[in-house]
């Protein structure tokens, strides 16, 4: 959604459509199925911008083309197709449910290219070259509708973060993750999962356990605990 990444409360589920696309137009390339949930829109909730569109199948299919289109509402009584878009503008309230019009929602937004992520070995990642304390830069990612990435295995992430564009890896280069510490001895990841404060993800030599918050040194892929309000550039990491 413009503004947020979260659902607006006004979006009541009604029903499961699977939505089959070809085509958008004579010179546009083959759609793929896109799955979305048909819902209700209460006006001025919702941004949107307005497209020219004969039904709600090429409404459908012109979300489905647009990374960081996670809604839809077709006019049942005029051409005009309401797409909800992160990177355009200008923007207006999707219209109201009650007054004519189809509207859906993805039920599962893919990895949004437009706001600068990037689809690597199944992982949808962005770097932020900027610096922000930890809890700043976990809500960036939040905004985003992601968290701070969780780097939990060496195998996985490793490539991952290594074949991210524009990483450093000079002796000292570090990036927020998202960990906390909860005890003396005790780390968990954002998503409420256990990260134990020995093995292979550490860096022992430097990792003195008695900081809350966690980077990663990519100089030499691993963990680090580190003071929380310390500035640092991160990793964010979405879902999909």
């Amino acid at each position: 959604m413009v503004g947020t990444s979260k659902e607006p409360s006004s979006f009541k589920l009604a029903l499961i459509l699977t939505i089959f696309v070809s085509a958008v137009g004579a010179n546009s390339a083959m759609i793929a199925v896109g799955k979305f949930v048909r819902v209700s829109v209460e006006p001025g909730n919702v941004m949107s911008t307005e497209r020219q569109s004969r039904s709600v199948r090429q409404c459908a299919a012109m979300c489905l083309s647009a990374p960081c289109c996670t809604a839809y509402c077709q006019s049942q009584t005029s051409s005009v197709c309401y797409l909800n878009m992160t990177s355009e503008s200008p923007l207006q309230p999707l219209p109201d449910t009650s007054l004519g019009y189809k509207c859906f929602v993805r039920e599962k937004p893919g990895c949004p290219s437009c706001l600068g992520y990037r689809l690597i070995r199944g992982q949808c990642v962005k770097l932020y070259a900027y610096s922000k304390t930890q809890e700043e830069a976990r809500s960036q990612c939040e905004e985003d509708g992601g968290h701070l990435y969780y780097f939990t295995d060496l195998t996985t992430d490793e490539p991952v973060i290594t074949e991210l564009p524009n990483v450093e890896r000079g002796y000292g280069a570090a990036y927020w993750v998202g960990a906390d510490r909860l005890s003396t001895s005790d780390y968990q990841w954002h998503d409420g999962s256990h990260l134990s404060d020995s093995g292979p993800l550490w860096m022992h030599s430097d990792s003195t356990h008695n900081e809350k918050c966690v980077l990663l040194r990519t100089d030499y892929m691993r963990l680090q605990d580190y003071p929380c309000d310390a500035m640092s550039h991160f990793f964010c990491q979405m879902d999909v």
